[in-house]
Order: structure tokens, then C-alpha cells, then sequence
């Protein structure tokens, strides 16, 4: 399947970290753009969309699924760890296994597996960069998604979003009678300030109430402001 490499720019990257990243696409032929729009909005992925669409347009593809939706629950994991992660096999003990052939025996034996696991590595230990091999994917959690048709197994030390507290948020949170929202928990410091300042300290709030949580592993600073966007906006 034909890709392109797309460069999420931070306001800190230098020139020449961008100029490596796209020499060593260029040694295996593979285009590498630089998306700005983290600063400059949908203008800054002009150039990502066009290669994407020229791509697409020029480039053959000979896509298809890694495995067909009849295999076995456990051969699906087992196929995702084996051609995706280089690994040698999954593991898990009898209650994951007997999960498996409990959801495989309620009719869900055609959904997908969906992997929760590090983002770091392609093994479940962040610290194992580059592309080890002769490993194994230990899955410690299978749960089923039945609205959205797929099983996520939890593999390793890994928290899946939202992550809630026993009494989410939402539950304080109202519209007056005069269409004001209540109940936020941000609602302090949303007063007497610019929008930037705003946003800002909200932003500032969330990371700090993450790093409390064992989340985030520093307090967040301007370099860390992209990073903590997402997190921020989904809380």
C-alpha cells in the first residue's frame, strides 16, 4: 500500500530535523511533507492534502485486510502481533483465553480486534524502542465494544480514554434557564481574562490535574501545548 509520510511541526523543530526526516524518506522512495497546521490552521495542510489526493489518484494499491473476518478471535490478536509488531505470539492466561471463546461463542467471533497498547514501542515495554523481535504481546484484558462491532484487547501496561472517575464530571454540569452553562470545572478561571489567557490556563489545569494522576510525566509548557490539546479538549 503506497504512503506518505506526514511531519506533525512543533514551533520548536528545527530545519534540519524536518531536511533528515525527508532524506530518509527519499532513500526508500517513500514523499515526506511538513503539515504546519498546528499554527496555521487548515492553510498549513494544504500541501498534505494534495500529495495525499495525488498519491491516491497516481499510485496503485494492493490493499487487503490482514486477516478475513470468519478467523478466530484469538488468530486475529495473533495476526495483528505477528505481521504488525514482529512478535513470535500473544499471550494470556486461562480467563483471556476463555474470554476469547466466550465472545467467539456469542456471535462476535466476526468483529475486529482493536489493540490497546503503547504507542512507543511494538513491544508492550515503552522503553523497547526500534523494532525488537522474539517477543511476545502479553494480552492481560479482552473487552467488547458492541455498538461500535469490535473486541479491544488490552495489552500491557496501558489506560484506555476517557478514564473516568466513579462520578464523571458531566454529572455537575447543567444549561440555566438563560442558556448559561454551569457546573464546569474550569468555570473559575473562564473569567476576566483573554481568550488566549483562557485557553491557556485551562490548558495549564488539565496538565496539572494529569501529572497529580501519574499521566503526564512534567507540568506542561509552551513546547508541551500540542501534546495536551487533545487530552484537554476530550476532558
Amino acid at each position: 500500500m503506497p504512503a506518505v509520510v506526514a511531519v506533525n511541526r512543533f514551533s520548536a523543530d528545527t530545519e534540519a530535523e524536518a531536511a533528515l526526516m525527508k532524506s530518509l524518506c527519499e532513500k526508500i522512495e517513500v514523499e515526506c511533507i511538513t503539515a504546519d497546521h498546528w499554527a496555521r490552521g487548515g492553510e498549513g495542510a494544504v500541501d498534505l492534502a494534495e500529495a495525499l489526493v495525488k498519491t491516491i489518484e497516481t499510485t496503485p494499491s494492493q490493499f487487503k485486510p490482514l486477516y478475513s473476518d470468519d478467523l478466530p478471535l484469538w488468530k486475529k490478536a495473533q495476526t495483528i502481533a505477528r505481521e504488525i509488531y514482529g512478535a513470535d505470539d500473544i499471550i494470556g492466561d486461562q480467563k483471556i483465553r476463555d474470554r476469547f471463546k466466550e465472545l467467539q461463542e456469542q456471535g462476535y467471533g466476526h468483529f475486529p480486534i482493536c489493540v490497546a497498547k503503547t504507542q512507543y514501542s511494538f513491544t508492550t515495554d515503552p522503553d523497547r524502542k526500534g523494532a525488537p523481535k522474539h517477543h511476545v504481546v502479553p494480552i492481560r484484558e479482552v473487552r467488547l465494544s458492541a455498538g461500535a462491532e469490535f473486541i479491544v484487547a488490552i495489552c500491557g501496561d496501558i489506560m484506555t480514554m476517557p478514564g473516568l472517575p466513579k462520578i464523571p464530571a458531566a454529572n455537575k454540569i447543567d444549561v440555566t434557564p438563560d442558556g448559561r452553562i454551569v457546573g464546569l470545572f474550569y468555570e473559575a478561571i473562564w473569567k476576566n481574562e483573554s481568550w488566549a489567557g483562557r485557553v491557556w490556563k485551562f490548558l495549564q489545569s488539565v496538565s496539572a490535574a494529569w501529572e497529580c494522576r501519574g499521566h503526564m510525566a512534567a507540568p506542561m509548557t509552551p513546547n508541551r501545548f500540542a501534546f495536551s490539546i487533545t487530552p484537554s479538549i476530550s476532558v
